[in-house]
């Protein structure tokens, strides 16, 4: 941390007056339901967002990102925040600022901010939310008003989906925002209701996979399977009463793939079905500490992801299947929106070595390069340090 606070001083001639952090996640499971009103359950991980900053007596806002230093400084004032069409990763905390404004936290002074994130980008662990969400307290520290993380999380998702153009659920930033520690967090994303549950392992740790697969959300098919399930919805409400996909139960497949008429808009509802059933499973065997059964449901996920959701992909499939062979793996899966990213793997913390190194050798026979592990803790939620 020494490093960075030197290097703001060495940028703006002053130091940081405050430091924040914002985790990553992992998505335990609960994939591609947030948007249909389903459970998820995520936790947050120590992979995250610092974000270095100093309030200045002018209207200017300084940004800097030790991750794209070639970028340099960008600035502008309060009131000409100005989307940059080339995606700079500066879009995330301008649409942070114009949404906290609309909602009635308009900043009256500009600030010097300085960020470095240690979340792999395009990795599938939200690095977007992360830093969504840094800013978000950011404001609510500078206007000195008590930071609510629900409504962080509402104006982080929003700011996405209009200022940025990505059409994500609240999932990330909500488990952002309101992580614990050593707790995974049940979300129902209808209600914003949650609970929690003790994350105790014991002899096992979840392993996160990178499969060094670069995607950009606003340019894969996340957008296209959001259309696909509103199209579903519409047709299954001419037979059900529901708001949401999620509503359905499994004994209701049968009539939604008549009234569907179409294989792949059923192949879609029988995911979201199927994996708000196996998520209330997960968290119900997590709380026992059943982990065989979440080993089960994680596989069971990673299957319909791919074939009916068909979010994966061959880099995905590859190293999720190399980990489900090894001796001391419970259960895998892709985690994220898919088309890349990372995979988790649930796994007995003494054989972590040899899975890794068994995993590495498939996969670079496979595509000749390797992906990356990381063990992580699951933390609290975005919060001053």
């Amino acid at each position: 941390m020494e490093r960075h606070k030197e290097k703001f001083y060495e940028l703006f001639n002053k130091k940081s007056q405050k430091t924040i952090f914002s985790p990553g996640r992992i998505n335990i499971i609960g994939e591609h339901i947030d948007y249909n009103g389903g459970n998820v359950f995520p936790a947050a991980i120590a992979y995250g967002t610092y974000l270095y900053f100093a309030i200045r007596d002018d209207k200017i806002i300084n940004l800097y990102s030790d991750n794209f230093a070639e970028d340099g400084v960008e600035s502008f004032e309060i009131d000409a925040i100005i989307k940059n069409e080339n995606g700079a990763w500066t879009n995330f905390p301008k649409g942070i600022l114009a949404t906290m404004a609309k909602h009635g936290h308009r900043l009256t002074h500009g600030f010097d901010a300085y960020v470095y994130g240690t979340i792999p980008n395009a990795s599938g662990l939200s690095s977007s939310a992360s830093l969504e969400m840094a800013f978000a307290l950011l404001v609510f520290e500078i206007v000195g008003k008590t930071a609510d993380p629900v409504e962080m999380s509402k104006i982080a998702m929003e700011a996405e989906n209009n200022f940025i153009g990505v059409q994500c659920g609240i999932m990330d930033m909500f488990a952002i925002g309101l992580g614990k520690k050593d707790h995974a967090i049940l979300i129902n994303c209808n209600t914003l209701e949650y609970k929690y549950a003790p994350c105790t392992l014991g002899k096992y740790t979840f392993l996160i996979m990178n499969t060094n697969k670069k995607r950009k959300l606003a340019d894969s098919k996340y957008n296209e399977r959001r259309l696909e399930c509103s199209a579903a919805l519409k047709r299954i409400q001419t037979i059900f009463e529901v708001e949401q996909l999620c509503e359905l139960e499994l004994s209701d497949l049968p009539q939604v793939k008549k009234a569907l008429n179409q294989e792949t808009l059923y192949r879609r509802v029988r995911h979201v079905v199927s994996e708000q059933k196996r998520t209330q499973l997960v968290f119900e065997a997590l709380a026992i500490g059943d982990l065989p059964c979440v080993g089960l449901n994680l596989n069971n996920s990673h299957l319909s992801l791919k074939d009916d959701y068909e979010v994966t992909g061959s880099e995905l499939d590859l190293i999720v299947q190399a980990a489900q062979k090894q001796a001391g793996v419970l259960g895998a899966r892709m985690t994220g929106a898919g088309f890349g990213g990372c995979a988790i793997a649930l796994i007995e913390q003494a054989a972590a070595d040899t899975i890794k190194e068994a995993v590495q050798q498939a996969y670079f026979s496979a595509f000749g390069y390797n992906p990356t592990f990381y063990e992580s803790k699951i933390v609290s939620g975005t919060a001053v340090i």
